[in-house]
Parts: C-alpha cells; sequence; structure tokens
C-alpha cells in the first residue's frame, strides 16, 4: 500500500513542477470521519499462544472521528485545472474496532497499570518513560476543475483524488535499569486508501487572501491493520533494546504480531476550514 501512495505522490509532484500559474497555501481547521471494514486476514495470523491478547480485526467495522489541524497546497496548472495536495492531523476522542472501543481515558488507565507492574519488577528499573497516542495522519492529492461564477467573489472548484489515513492508539515506554535499556509498545495502527471526491468553496477577502471550506467525502477500497507487542518470556513486556532492534530476534519489537490487509470497502469524510493565501 506505501509503495504505491509514493509513486502516485511521486506523479502529482511532477505534475506541480509544471504549475504555469498560482500557488494558495491553506492552514485551518480539520475534521475527519472514518466508518471502515477491515479486510479478511492473510498474513501474521497470531501463532504463540497470544491469541487471547491480540484483538482479531477479521471482516469487523472500525470507526473513528475527530478534530485537528490542516494545511493545503494549491497549484494553478492553467485557467481551468488545479492540483491540491491536503496533510492534516486530527485527534479522535475514541477509535471503535468491532466490540472494542478505545478511548483517552482507557489509554491512560492503561499506561498507569503498566508503569505500576513495571516499576516493581524485579529488574528495578531506575527510571521508566512514555506516552499514549490517540491520533490520525491524513494525506490527501488530486485535481480539481474551476467552475465560472463569473465575476463574483465566491469561488468553486470540483474534482477528486486519492487519500490516505493512519490512525494509531496505543502506548510506548523507554525503561532504564543500572546498566542497559529496555523498550515496551503495546499499539495499533489502522490504515485506509480512498477515492475521494473535492468540493472546495471559498470567498476572496482581496487577491490575495480567502476564506473557505472543503469538503472531501470518500470510499475506502484497500486497509491494513496491525498490532505491534513486545514480548519478553512470552508475556507482554519489556524488551532488552538489543533485542527490540534485531528483525533476527524473536523478541523484535520492531514488526507486527499481527496484520491483515486487502480489499475492503467504508465511508470517510474529511472537513476542512480555514484562510489561504494565494502567490
Amino acid at each position: 500500500m506505501k509503495k504505491i501512495a509514493t509513486v502516485l505522490v511521486l506523479l502529482l509532484i511532477t505534475s506541480a513542477l509544471f504549475a504555469a500559474g498560482d500557488i494558495s497555501v491553506r492552514l485551518g481547521g480539520a475534521f475527519s470521519l472514518v466508518a471502515a471494514k477491515n479486510p479478511q486476514c492473510a498474513v501474521n495470523k497470531p501463532t504463540d499462544g497470544f491469541e487471547n491478547i491480540l484483538t482479531d480485526y477479521d471482516m469487523t467495522m472500525e470507526k473513528a472521528a475527530g478534530f485537528g489541524f490542516d494545511t493545503g497546497l494549491v497549484f494553478k496548472l492553467s485557467s481551468d485545472y488545479n492540483l491540491y495536495f491536503d496533510f492534516s492531523m486530527t485527534f479522535p476522542s475514541s477509535v471503535t474496532v468491532g466490540s472494542y472501543e478505545t478511548t483517552r481515558s482507557s489509554l491512560a488507565e492503561d499506561y498507569e497499570n503498566d508503569y505500576n507492574d513495571f516499576k516493581d519488577d524485579i529488574r528495578d528499573f531506575k527510571s521508566i518513560t512514555g506516552k499514549t497516542f490517540l491520533t490520525n495522519l491524513e494525506f490527501h492529492v488530486g485535481f480539481t476543475k474551476n467552475i465560472a461564477l463569473n465575476d463574483s467573489p465566491f469561488i468553486l472548484n470540483i474534482g477528486g483524488g486519492l487519500g490516505y489515513r493512519r490512525i494509531s492508539s496505543g502506548e510506548k515506554m523507554t525503561l532504564r535499569d543500572a546498566t542497559k535499556y529496555y523498550c515496551y509498545d503495546l499499539f495499533e495502527t489502522l490504515a485506509h486508501i480512498s477515492l475521494d471526491l473535492n468540493l472546495d468553496a471559498s470567498y476572496k477577502v482581496n487577491d490575495n487572501f480567502a476564506v473557505g471550506i472543503v469538503l472531501m467525502p470518500g470510499i475506502t477500497f484497500y486497509s491494513s491493520s496491525k498490532l505491534y507487542a513486545t514480548i519478553y518470556e512470552h508475556q507482554l513486556n519489556p524488551v532488552e533494546s538489543k533485542d527490540y532492534y534485531d528483525d533476527q530476534s524473536a523478541n523484535t519489537g520492531m514488526k507486527p504480531k499481527y496484520e491483515n490487509s486487502g480489499f475492503a470497502a467504508g465511508f470517510t469524510l474529511a472537513a476542512r476550514i480555514g484562510v489561504s493565501y494565494t502567490f
């Protein structure tokens, strides 16, 4: 999925290099909603006895919504057509997979429990630092066509393209004893590629500044879900750094313990509101 997205982005960036007109930069707020089904798992089924710990996402619905910030670029390719790039980060209040819901408060509670457990560990950790997170990163690219509104100060562009979003939720820790440090991860990533519509309406304050709104409803067609968990001595536990970063180690934390990916349908909605400046 990443390779496909990278190739498409490179093609669109190449098109932008040949842009013949103005460049507009937008800054503002963002809202994102995703309601999509995960595909049937095809690879990396858990087989190490932790099936009851690692959540099975096969053919389950995923839901998340949140607010955040957005930035966008619009390249005027001609008098009629534009190339757009949009990047945003939103912060969902929760993410639901099947019947299981993760909230910010539940993440904080789990982190506190893990912190207290590791504080009393026989390895006698001298320091424990870490964080919890629940974020959604999105990237959209595509083309729009200018809709003629004569001499009106309103601007309307309609088009479409591709969207990519990656929701991450969980916790990460770094722990130190007297001589070395350990790593602990327990988080999931849920990613989707979508076909989007792009409806961009704005009002020109003057020749350079405009305020407007962008709506990008989309249909997801490819999804993936991964769960990362560091395992030591047959339990979810901190892993010594030399093993954590070693791809050949059975205790490595760099590879997902569970993964599925494939074609599956869903719905997404991205909404942006902000101010743009045209150079």
